[in-house]
């Protein structure tokens, strides 16, 4: 049990800056924080979908009620998959091969096509969550847990494609068949709850997600040969734009 209590102390430590209790970042501790780290994605989940019906309630306008709703996970994450994203987009940008890609990953400096890429990430998704239908809002819940589900089972069934790096020293910490297991019950669980939540939009939300997951798999072979931490991140803030976006076309076709 103690174990446990470590395990989320450090999922929430280390993917987000929600206050908690600090642990000793060892090995027993790290055994299962990759299951909690879902919980960082109800928390902000529930957050965003707040913000947008007291947005909606008070019917502000759509500029600020996306701006803040685009910012809200990133307050909650402290930005560490968003930085993942753009160290991605600039090294998806060089067309040279795999171990400069991933050198490119290992840099600290940020260039230009990550620059570009967040601004229109940003725009976008403050676009789609400013048109999100008010009976659609509590599904983001669900599907910003489920994100984390999933970029944590890639990181889990992806080949590593670099040692060493912060992602491949929790899942070699891991314990990994039940972190799976856990993982796995909990995207059903939160799949589910997404249809629950949004019903037709939701199905369309899922079948999106689903070909968002697989293209991502497919690349991250393809141009990496494998998955890294920034990748993974660079998967979880795709997944939850896709969702922002299936969620505002659904509610746009039956308006």
């Amino acid at each position: 049990m103690k174990s446990v209590f470590a395990s989320l102390c450090i999922a929430l430590s280390t993917y987000s800056k929600l206050p908690c209790p600090q642990v000793a970042y060892i090995g027993e501790n790290k055994r299962y924080a990759l299951c909690f780290f879902p919980i960082v994605g109800l928390i902000a989940g529930t957050l965003l979908s707040a913000w947008l019906r007291f947005a909606a309630h008070f019917s502000l306008g759509a500029f600020p009620v996306g701006a803040v709703g685009s910012l809200i996970p990133l307050l909650v994450s402290g930005g560490i998959h968003m930085d993942g994203m753009m160290d991605t987009l600039d090294a998806l940008a060089c067309n040279q091969g795999v171990e400069r890609r991933l050198d490119i990953l290992k840099d600290s400096h940020t260039g230009a096509f990550a620059v570009m890429g967040v601004c229109a990430y940003l725009l976008l998704d403050a676009a789609f969550l400013s048109g999100i239908e008010a009976s659609s809002l509590w599904a983001l819940v669900p599907a910003y847990a489920l994100s984390r589900c999933l970029s944590a089972l890639n990181l889990l069934t992806l080949p590593s494609a670099r040692s060493g790096g912060m992602a491949d020293d929790l899942i070699r910490s891991s314990h990994q068949k039940r972190v799976r297991i856990g993982l796995l019950l909990q995207a059903i669980l939160y799949a589910l709850l997404i249809l629950f939540c949004a019903r037709a939009g939701g199905t369309i939300l899922l079948g999106t997600g689903a070909l968002f997951t697989l293209w991502f798999r497919r690349m991250a072979r393809k141009q990496f040969g494998g998955i890294t931490g920034d990748l993974a991140g660079y998967f979880l803030q795709g997944f939850e734009l896709v969702c922002a976006a299936a969620l505002f076309f659904h509610g746009a076709c039956i308006s």
